[in-house]
């Protein structure tokens, strides 16, 4: 997302195109391991329309994605403690299909979950997913 920092939930950046960003490799039937990611508007102004998704390598892990936290824009101080395993549904793997995410005034964060599971994998990488997204707003 344009102007949208991707942090860990301990505030580490989450670079993309990077290998091992956001998971550690795995080994096929590795158990299915879940991954915070804040989404913090680190624009001069508002994100709206926001929507993220995932470029999926079907021959990675089974990668899905969830807005967490009710979908609420928090404060950028708010700190999300252990925060619970939402729902998921479909796959999103386009803008259209994409998740909506809360507009998020200046310095405000939402967060998302990505869930792994390599118990079908035909590769260890399934690092290949990548979340992608898109908003309207100031770059």
């Amino acid at each position: 997302m344009s102007g949208a920092r991707l942090l860990t939930l301990a505030g580490a950046d989450i670079v993309g195109d990077v290998l091992g960003n956001l998971f550690t490799d795995c080994a096929v039937g590795a158990p299915v391991t879940y991954a915070f990611v804040q989404v913090v508007n680190a624009t001069t102004g508002a994100l709206t329309g926001s929507r993220t998704w995932l470029d999926v390598d079907s021959a990675g892990a089974v990668v899905n994605l969830a807005v967490a936290d009710g979908g609420v824009a928090r404060a950028g101080s708010y700190s999300y403690g252990s925060p619970a395993v939402p729902t998921f549904g479909a796959v999103p793997t386009s803008y259209a299909a994409g998740l909506s995410l809360p507009d998020l005034a200046v310095g405000q964060k939402c967060l998302i979950c990505v869930r792994r599971d390599p118990t079908s994998a035909t590769t260890a990488y399934p690092e290949r997913n990548a979340i992608r997204g898109q908003s309207t707003g100031p770059a």
